[in-house]
C-alpha cells in the first residue's frame, strides 16, 4: 500500500491480517469476494471516484501477487446458511463489507478477546474501505448514499435470527436481524466480501 493514496480495499485488510497472523503462528484468513480485481463498473460511483484509476492498477498487481504467494483468496459468495454454520460453531470470525447505512445499530452486551487487534486493524480500513471486482455483472440501481464499512461479525443467534459483531466505529457491541445483516452485506458496492479468521483449536 505504497501508492500514493489513502484508499483501502478488502483485499488491503485480508493482506495486512495474513501476514500478522502468520507472525503470530495462527491460522491463514480465507478471503471471498463475487469478483477478484477492480470492477469497472464502479468508476463513476461516487464512494470510489477518487482514486479509482490508481486503486485498478494497485489491487489488480497485489491480486497477482496473493496468486503467486498460494493464499486463500476464492471467488464466490459465501451463502447465508453457510455464513450462519461458521458463526455458530464459535471458531470462525467473520470481517465483513457492509453499506453502513443499512446497518441499524442497536446496543447490546458483548465481549471478545479479538477485538483490541481487530479494532485496530478495521479502525484503519474503515477510513476508506474499496472493494475488489473485475466482471462486469448486472447489479442493482446505483446508490449515491453508499458507505463501504467493515463489521467484525462473531456469532449468531438461531432462535432470535440474530448475528452479533463489533464495529470498530465505536459501537462495541450489535446484534443485528440477520436479514438486515444480508441486505446490507450484499448491497451494490460491497461484492459480498467476507475475510474468514480461524480461532478454534
Amino acid at each position: 500500500m505504497s501508492d500514493n493514496n489513502t484508499s483501502i480495499w478488502t483485499v488491503d485488510v485480508f493482506v495486512l491480517l495474513d501476514r500478522l497472523l502468520a507472525e503470530m503462528g495462527g491460522a491463514r484468513p480465507r478471503l471471498t469476494t463475487t469478483v477478484i480485481g477492480c470492477n469497472p463498473m464502479y468508476v463513476d460511483t461516487e464512494f470510489y471516484t477518487e482514486n479509482f484509476l490508481g486503486d485498478e492498477v494497485r489491487v489488480t498487481r497485489l491480486f497477482k501477487q496473493i496468486k503467486d504467494e498460494n493464499l486463500d483468496v476464492q471467488e464466490m459468495q459465501i451463502s447465508t446458511s453457510e455464513l450462519t454454520a461458521l458463526l455458530s460453531s464459535g471458531d470462525v470470525l467473520l470481517i465483513v463489507l457492509v453499506d453502513a447505512t443499512l446497518i441499524p445499530h442497536t446496543k447490546n452486551r458483548f465481549t471478545r478477546f479479538f477485538h483490541s487487534c481487530l479494532s485496530c486493524l478495521t479502525r484503519l480500513a474503515c477510513l476508506s474501505p474499496r472493494r475488489t471486482l473485475r466482471t462486469a455483472y448486472h447489479p442493482p440501481p446505483v446508490s449515491s448514499t453508499f458507505q463501504g464499512h467493515y463489521l467484525l461479525a462473531t456469532g449468531y443467534n438461531p432462535r432470535k435470527r440474530t448475528v452479533s459483531i463489533i464495529d470498530p466505529s465505536g459501537v462495541a457491541a450489535v446484534n443485528i436481524n440477520l436479514d438486515e445483516f444480508e441486505h446490507a452485506r450484499s448491497a451494490f458496492g460491497t461484492d459480498n466480501d467476507v475475510i474468514s479468521i480461524y480461532v478454534g483449536g
